[in-house]
């Protein structure tokens, strides 16, 4: 595990009130899901985000060895991108409105912790 998938499982159990590893765990549900969707030919939807696709491209030889060429999309649910045009219009977002009212603090607070 690096660096940033620590830091990234701390910020979300911080978030979501929940443990490291009941965080971890669930995450890696997320990526066993997200290839049995992908076995099954259909899109991930992924609660408060959106929906997830995978399709194979090719597998390439290359110097390291075998790459797999996959083309993923990720379409991002309408609530989450109204969040980002509030922020790129200088507004205070629904999300940030609500981690006020949690107190909750920022990635980078509960990353540098």
């Amino acid at each position: 595990m690096t660096k940033t998938d620590r830091d990234l499982i701390k910020a979300v159990s911080a978030l979501s009130n929940q443990s490291f590893e009941a965080t971890k765990a669930v995450l890696d549900g997320l990526y066993k899901q997200a290839f049995i969707s992908y076995l099954e030919g259909k899109e991930m939807h992924i609660p408060k985000i959106g929906t997830f696709t995978m399709k194979f491209v090719e597998d390439r030889v290359e110097r390291r060895g075998k790459v797999t060429i996959v083309d993923a999309k990720l379409n991002l649910l309408p609530e989450l991108s109204r969040n980002i045009g509030q922020e790129q219009a200088g507004e205070i977002t629904d999300i940030e409105n609500q981690l006020l009212k949690q107190n909750i603090k920022t990635f980078d607070q509960v990353a540098d912790e």
